[in-house]
């Protein structure tokens, strides 16, 4: 099944609120990855690569993830105006942006229960 949603991830090895969440986000995927959900994870880790490959082992993280650059023309952190962690943004299949969450998920749960029955 072709993705319907994507759940852009922003986090970072160092970000105990992004670490505290992966638990949760791992059952989301559970629960949507076959009804249309992919996720997919953007860390700011760039000057700690081996503690982002490391978290990743840890926490057990089954979707793609990216280490894609701070500040460089790649950065997908800009055109998404992230400036805390964790910020998950959800976009549908044309690409817009249909919902921006943080730390708290419970807005993220309804919106995907609503979206993916």
């Amino acid at each position: 099944m072709s993705s319907s949603y994507v759940l852009i991830d922003f986090w970072g090895s160092w970000c105990l609120p992004c670490r505290k969440g992966h638990p949760h986000m791992i059952d989301l995927y559970e629960k949507y990855r076959n009804k249309g959900l992919e996720i997919v994870g953007v860390a700011a880790d760039d000057n700690t690569q081996d503690a982002w490959r490391k978290a990743i082992v840890d926490d057990k993280l089954p979707w793609k993830q990216v280490l894609p650059g701070r500040n460089t023309p790649t950065d997908p952190s800009v055109p998404y105006g992230i400036s805390s962690y964790p910020t998950k943004i959800l976009v549908d299949r044309s690409g817009k942006i249909i919902g921006r969450f943080e730390e708290d998920m419970s807005a993220l749960d309804k919106l995907l229960s609503d979206l993916l029955k």
